[in-house]
């Protein structure tokens, strides 16, 4: 009996440390053309305790520091393979964030399936290099169609020293 209780202990300690304990952000959707056939359910960030303010308030992330991000997302197409991208979009194009890991099949499962609920996993390096200030971030998923799979969302950070 004492060992089934420590392996539920285990299992349950494995399974809450293998999910990131970050706040549910305020996000919102992307132009319609950009999202298809794939709904986000909910984006997590660690750190964001901005995101419990009344507003909310945008995610504050510190150079030289590790920010984690997880995005439950359902998309509603089979796809072998999934590529993922987070931009700045500046108003005049959409600037990919430089070292970026853009393989998804390394932090979610693929193939994907239709209509299955999965999700995301990335931990971000916050370099030195980027500039101290509040910007809209978008993240976007595709499959191989990327005419007919995608998700996409928007979120507000702010880099600081």
């Amino acid at each position: 009996m004492k060992f089934f209780v420590f392996i539920c202990a285990v299992l349950a300690f494995s399974h809450s440390h293998s999910q990131v304990d970050g706040e549910i952000v305020s996000r919102h959707s992307c132009s319609p053309d950009e999202v298809k056939n794939c709904v986000v359910n909910e984006a997590r960030i660690t750190p964001c305790k901005e995101a419990l303010k009344d507003p909310p308030q945008p995610c504050k992330f510190q150079k030289k520091k590790t920010a984690s991000i997880e995005v439950d997302f359902t998309p509603e197409f089979v796809t072998e393979g999934m590529h993922v991208q987070m931009y700045w979009p500046n108003g005049f194009m959409d600037l990919p964030l430089a070292g970026m890991e853009t393989n998804a099949c390394k932090t979610t499962t693929c193939p994907s399936v239709s209509g299955v609920k999965q999700t995301y996993r990335y931990d971000l390096e916050i370099a030195t290099y980027f500039p101290l200030s509040t910007y809209d971030v978008k993240w976007v998923l595709k499959g191989n169609d990327e005419e007919t799979q995608q998700c996409c969302f928007i979120y507000r950070i702010k880099i600081t020293k």
